[in-house]
């Protein structure tokens, strides 16, 4: 994401930090971003389309609004999972196309587990990041503080 925010900086002729958006995005992921330039108009920006998909980007929804974004404006996350190269393993005996049908039948009743780890409380020192997430999700926001601060024991 930072990659592309430098690219049309450059194009637009503004700084990075005029841009804003709302969350972070996976290096490794196909994705789409919300964003809010300053000082560059919808035109100014349609005037470039064909460089930005030079770099194999896309502008979607080009238009003027009054505000900025903010990090943690975000409503929710959608996730299409690609899984690509599937090999049977040697002492498997299932067949590999029920083994992933079985898997999702398992996910769509059982959920996917959403850690709570370095992307939401950072890189660094060990944190408890399990108890953390439980903690917001019961809205003990005292409690996911104090864990939050206080080092794991080694």
């Amino acid at each position: 994401m930072f990659e592309a925010i430098g690219f049309l900086a450059i194009k637009l002729g503004v700084i990075p930090s005029d841009f804003s958006y709302a969350g972070l995005k996976d290096k490794k992921a196909i994705t789409y971003q919300a964003m809010v330039v300053r000082k560059v108009t919808p035109e100014r920006l349609k005037n470039i389309e064909k460089e930005i998909e030079k770099k194999r980007m896309n502008v979607f929804n080009i238009r003027s609004v009054d505000d900025s974004l903010r990090l943690g404006q975000l409503k929710g996350n959608h996730f299409d999972i690609v899984i690509r190269n599937l090999k049977k393993q040697i002492n498997d005996s299932a067949n590999l196309r029920e083994r992933i049908m079985e898997a999702i039948e398992n996910v769509k009743k059982k959920g996917f587990v959403n850690y709570y780890g370095p992307q939401r409380f950072g890189k660094g020192r060990k944190v408890h990041t399990d108890q953390i997430g439980l903690a917001l999700l019961k809205n003990e926001m005292m409690k996911a503080i104090k864990l939050f601060l206080t080092p794991e024991d080694l």
